[in-house]
């Protein structure tokens, strides 16, 4: 009805309170889905649709999955937009708990759209943004960046982390 919340027009007027009413629908949303056994695995911005004035939905279900074996997209490569992931992703760290793996991983994306909607800022991008180049994850356009394992990037990673919510 009123798009997604990555296009939506009255984003930058509107108060904390419709902010958080959003929030709220991505919130009830995961939660149902959980209940459930299925892991949304694309939690951002351009799946969360908003209808009236302030009535969202969670939206997009392409990439969703289950704990059941031969599940679609179970496997650890086969998550949603890289740009909303979480680090574990992005540092090739799989979990070996389901829940832990994919639930948990919904809710930081769930993170990242609380993020979005009080300081229109990606998460994931303004937390690897100011780790130095050698800490951040490896990829294509980086691929001198980290090497070592998730465990021994914990505590460099927190300290980013905490330094980028408190900005």
């Amino acid at each position: 009805e009123k798009g997604d919340l990555a296009r939506h027009a009255s984003l930058a007027t509107p108060g904390l309170a419709w902010r958080l009413r959003v929030f709220h629908g991505a919130c009830v949303a995961l939660q149902q889905l959980h209940r459930h056994g299925i892991a949304h695995q694309d939690v951002k911005p351009g799946n969360l649709l908003i209808f009236g004035d302030d009535f969202s939905k969670l939206g997009d279900l392409g990439r969703s999955t289950t704990n059941r074996p031969g599940a679609r997209f179970g496997l650890p490569e086969q998550c949603g937009d890289m740009n909303y992931a979480p680090f574990e992703l992005w540092y090739r760290y799989n979990h070996s708990d389901w829940a832990v793996r994919r639930t948990a991983a919904d809710l930081f994306m769930l993170g990242g759209i609380l993020a979005f909607l009080v300081a229109n800022v990606n998460f994931l991008s303004f937390t690897l943004s100011r780790m130095p180049k050698e800490m951040q994850p490896r990829t294509g356009f980086n691929p001198t960046g980290w090497g070592g394992t998730y465990e021994a990037l914990l505590p460099t990673l927190r300290k980013y982390l905490a330094e980028a919510v408190a900005e």
